[in-house]
C-alpha cells in the first residue's frame, strides 16, 4: 500500500464505519479486505507508476509513467442521530433566514420603501401557470 495520508484517511474511515455498524470484525482479513475494496472503488491512490489489473484487482507496476484518475477520500462515519442533530440545525438556520426576510419585507411594505403593487409584480414574475388538463388546473 502506498503510504499517504488520503490512503490512510480513507482506510480508516472505511474500517471505522465497518466496526460501527458491525459489517466486519477487526481482523487482518478485514484489513486486506477494506484495502482490496477502496483500491476497487478507487478511494486508494496509487504510488507513481503504478496501475490496477482489472482481471484480478491486483497493483501492477509498469515501465513508464501510467495516468489512473485521481483517488477520493473515503468519507468519515457519522452516526445517524449526528446526521440528524446536522440537519436540524440547517433547518433551523434556513427558518431563521426566511423569518428574517419575510420581518424585512413587512419593513419595507409598513415604511413604503415597497409598494404592494411592487410586491404583487415581484411575486407575478415567478409565477407560472397550470398546465390545461393537469392536476393543478381546476377541472377534471
Amino acid at each position: 500500500m502506498y503510504l499517504s495520508q488520503d490512503n490512510f484517511e480513507s482506510l480508516c474511515n472505511y474500517i471505522v464505519k465497518g466496526l460501527v455498524l458491525g459489517t466486519i470484525q477487526l481482523s487482518l482479513q478485514s484489513v486486506a479486505d477494506a484495502h482490496a475494496w477502496l483500491l476497487k472503488n478507487n478511494f486508494i491512490e496509487l504510488a507513481p507508476g503504478e496501475s490496477v489489473d482489472p482481471a484480478t484487482g491486483g497493483i501492477v507496476r509498469k515501465r513508464g509513467d501510467v495516468s489512473r484518475p485521481s483517488s477520493r477520500v473515503y468519507p468519515p462515519f457519522i452516526h445517524p442521530s449526528h446526521q440528524v442533530q446536522e440537519r436540524l440545525v440547517q433547518m433551523r438556520e434556513s427558518q431563521q433566514r426566511w423569518v428574517a426576510e419575510k420581518q424585512q419585507l413587512k419593513q419595507d411594505l409598513d415604511s413604503g420603501k415597497l409598494s404592494f403593487a411592487e410586491l404583487q409584480r415581484q411575486v407575478r414574475r415567478g409565477f407560472k401557470p397550470p398546465k390545461p388538463g393537469g392536476p393543478e388546473f381546476g377541472g377534471v
